[in-house]
């Protein structure tokens, strides 16, 4: 059931970049596939999901700042 889902998803999503005349799929049009394929409440809470896993995963990416920081005010 999850590997339908996730096929649905991804099928809608290629077609939606193929309609764009983009040949990446990105989170833009993930969002809009899960849009289309759930209904209201469903498709609202995937996307803010998948918002905050996206944000998270470019978090993790950056260097860590904080460190720097510390190290800053240690002086």
């Amino acid at each position: 059931m999850v590997w339908a889902t996730y096929e649905c998803i991804a099928n809608e999503a290629a077609r939606i970049a193929r309609e764009n005349k983009r040949e990446v799929i990105t989170s833009v049009e993930i969002q809009q596939a899960v849009r289309q394929l759930f209904p209201g409440e469903l498709a609202r809470h995937g996307c803010s999901e998948g918002r905050k896993a996206v944000a998270k995963y470019q978090m993790s990416l950056q260097p860590d700042n904080d460190q720097d920081v510390k190290d800053v005010q240690a002086l």
